[in-house]
């Protein structure tokens, strides 16, 4: 289905959803915070295994947010209003070895310099 149709189909879930992310949970979709969790859950695994060097990772858009959702510290609740717009590059770096003090430093759509 196209968003559209989701939408017209939906359309008070889809109106719910966007009211209150955290307590609509879609039909048949995973909560919003056991998404949470899972992404929280893999990002740390993955700069666990990649601390001193650089990670590139490819997701979609509910994965960027969940990923600064988690390295920036912002309630779940304000999860969307981060805008990803398709081929968005978000870019994170951390100040000193430790992994404890995230900064976005950039988050646009355009071309991978």
């Amino acid at each position: 289905m196209t968003v559209m149709q989701v939408k017209a189909a939906y359309s008070q879930s889809w109106h719910d959803f966007y009211q209150n992310p955290v307590l609509n949970t879609p039909p048949v979709a995973e909560p919003l915070p056991v998404f949470q969790r899972r992404v929280h859950e893999a990002l740390q695994a993955l700069i666990g295994r990649h601390r001193e060097g650089k990670i590139l990772l490819v997701a979609h858009a509910g994965v960027i947010r969940m990923s600064l959702n988690h390295l920036l510290g912002f309630p779940l609740e304000r999860t969307f209003r981060i805008a990803v717009p398709y081929a968005c590059m978000s870019r994170i770096g951390y100040h000193g070895n430790d992994h404890r003090s995230p900064s976005l430093l950039s988050h646009a759509a355009g071309p991978i310099p």
